[in-house]
């Protein structure tokens, strides 16, 4: 993560595209007059149809033009008002987000999973920027049945959990997180907790810590999971689950950012119904 990151820190967009010619294959090669650099960039430009219209990009700053060439994801977005409103079901697996075994569309829903020669974190994100959000998503972690006494409660405490992601930005992001340890639903110990990550360190801070809630007071059947809702505006965080309030903090050090899935611990976790609404 980090080395990607420095990458996208250190490169230039060189826009170019040729107008309509016999040629299919055009070469390209970009040289530095500076000593002491490497230069990554394609060498050249291919075209299945000469007469294809080809990339269009936005006159005022040389990016690819977004009316031309929307994101997958558009296709879900509404506005009005000044207010955007995206909706995701995951019924469509053109909608941009990613899909591979690890991550990827499933019937009625996304799923993350941890495939053992990956790291114990799974992460996906995707849609507009947002400002002002409230965003909610159902959790579907299997929380299986279990007879197991208080007396084991510890052991519900453990790291593994699953959530929702805001604000996440190329310094870090915020985590709403339930803990997903097997027959925490049926014995009445479920947790949430809130925390921001940085990347570099991979250092966690705890903003409100494992905070145990009453299974009982949720969802009597969990058919499509447990709903997350995270409400942010300016540095105010307001935490929601099955739409009760559980939190109000405040932090300032992400203002803005996308929203995302993640499944810490976690052999295999699905996601229902992403709904975000807000500006950006």
């Amino acid at each position: 993560m980090r080395k990607i990151l420095n990458i996208l820190r250190a490169q230039y967009t060189l826009a170019y595209y040729p107008e309509g010619s016999a040629k299919t294959l055009r070469r390209v090669q970009v040289k530095l007059n500076r000593g002491g650099f490497k230069i990554r960039a394609r060498e050249r430009v291919t075209r299945q149809d000469p007469a294809d219209e080809g990339i269009q990009f936005d006159p005022d700053n040389c990016e690819v033009s977004a009316k031309a060439h929307p994101y997958p994801y558009e296709a879900r977005v509404t506005e009005s008002g000044g207010t955007l409103k995206y909706r995701e079901d995951f019924s469509d697996p053109q909608t941009g987000w990613p899909n591979h075994p690890s991550s990827r569309y499933v019937s009625g829903g996304y799923e993350l999973s941890l495939p053992a020669q990956l790291s114990n974190v799974a992460l996906a994100a995707y849609g507009p920027w947002w400002d002002k959000l409230r965003a909610s998503v159902y959790v579907d972690a299997g929380w299986a049945p279990n007879q197991m006494g208080s007396q084991q409660l510890q052991q519900f405490l453990d790291p593994s959990s699953a959530g929702i992601v805001f604000r996440l930005r190329d310094v870090g992001y915020y985590a709403f997180l339930l803990n997903t340890n097997p027959g925490t639903y049926k014995a009445d110990h479920l947790s949430f907790k809130l925390v921001r990550r940085t990347y570099g360190g991979n250092s966690e801070f705890v903003i409100v810590p494992w905070t145990r809630l009453s299974a009982k007071q949720l969802q009597r059947e969990i058919k499509k999971g447990i709903k997350l809702t995270v409400q942010c505006q300016d540095d105010e965080i307001d935490l929601f689950v099955d739409d009760q309030q559980v939190a109000h903090v405040r932090d300032a050090s992400y203002d803005s950012g996308y929203i995302g899935l993640i499944s810490i611990r976690t052999d295999r976790v699905i996601f229902r119904d992403l709904n975000v609404e807000g500006t950006r």
